[in-house]
């Protein structure tokens, strides 16, 4: 068996060890919606390429030394971190990444309680990161800002807002990271964003200011009509762009 898809299911930790264990070949593994039941897991899968979990679980290690892309949805996770977590270290050796909630949840897996300056591991791998993040929480850049500063290869940004309320005025993830974090994206693409919003356009006036190799940046907000994308343009038009090579789109 190559693929694996479990959806809705409760299991304990080591029957999805064993299970896992007994596919050898398996490249393609999803959890959805599951609950690990007693212990946390450890997946020992010597081929898996894809790995996608949606669920709850406290712990959860990873021996995949093929795994290229990863997708993680955390539910429940206590601050007080399991200690046979290796979620990190797992991190470090990915080209693509996508976390989707970027939330306490994940951070609990960064850091115990608070967030430190730097990983334990550098994501010297890691080319293309996907975060759905909460432009109004503190907590939710200052975690952003961490997995950049320890990115230093990475050249796709695919950020989706889930501010949900475009009153709301973000931290500005732009004021706390530096300007070399985004000097080598070749491609940003912001999913949910309201350019009409103050604090987003200093957002968008940060990153084409700071990305001087950014060869394509996609914009995708609400559906809009002819008036509303003419003023999007004219918006763009104005912010000064440090790429001479710049295509910009509209979803």
């Amino acid at each position: 068996m190559r693929g694996l898809e479990l959806e809705s299911f409760s299991i304990s930790g080591d029957d999805l060890e064993k299970f896992v264990s007994s596919c050898p070949i398996l490249d393609e593994l999803v959890l959805k919606t599951g609950r690990f039941l007693l212990n946390n897991p450890n997946i020992c899968a010597p081929k898996l390429n894809k790995l996608i979990i949606h669920g709850r679980f406290k712990g959860l290690m990873l021996k995949t030394p093929c795994l290229v892309k990863a997708c993680f949805d955390l539910e429940d996770v206590p601050v007080g971190m399991n200690a046979r977590a290796n979620l990190v270290e797992a991190l470090g050796a990915l080209p693509e990444v996508e976390v989707l909630g970027l939330h306490q949840q994940f951070l609990a897996y960064l850091a115990v309680g608070s967030l430190p300056d730097r990983l334990p591991v550098t994501l010297n791998k890691l080319r293309m990161l996907a975060l759905d993040v909460n432009l109004a929480s503190p907590e939710e850049a200052s975690v952003t800002r961490l997995l950049l500063l320890n990115a230093p290869n990475l050249h796709e940004l695919k950020l989706k807002n889930s501010t949900g309320d475009t009153t709301l005025t973000c931290v500005g993830l732009w004021q706390i990271c530096s300007d070399h974090l985004f000097m080598s994206f070749r491609v940003v693409k912001l999913r949910k964003f309201f350019i009409s919003a103050p604090d987003q356009i200093a957002f968008l006036q940060f990153i084409l200011g700071s990305t001087p190799l950014l060869e394509k940046l996609t914009i995708r907000g609400k559906d809009k009509d002819a008036k509303e994308k003419e003023a999007v343009v004219e918006i763009l038009e104005q912010i000064p762009k440090i790429s001479i090579n710049l295509e910009i789109s509209f979803e």
